[in-house]
């Protein structure tokens, strides 16, 4: 891959996650990744829902700041794990 793309690439990957990937850089993503995907989603949701549930009804940022946090995340390791595998 040319140099000027691989930011990018990374920034989609960090961004638009592994549906960006395909729908804009059309690159599958890593082996394994799709299991890891789906992990992430499924403890982005449950925490979510913990601090719905605990959290006073009064304070309604307790669910966005956790899917923030876990969106933060995992974008971080799918770009990780795409640059290890462009390198």
């Amino acid at each position: 891959m040319t140099e000027p793309r691989r930011p990018l690439l990374l920034l989609t990957a960090f961004l638009f996650h592994v549906p960006g990937l395909w729908a804009l850089a059309r690159r599958a993503p890593p082996a394994g990744i799709l299991v890891l995907n789906l992990a992430a989603l499924g403890l982005t949701v449950l925490g979510m829902a913990a601090a719905a549930v605990l959290l006073p009804a009064s304070n309604p940022m307790g669910p966005v700041l956790v899917w923030a946090v876990g969106h933060v995340l995992w974008g971080l390791e799918l770009a990780r794990r795409v640059d290890r595998e462009l390198v």
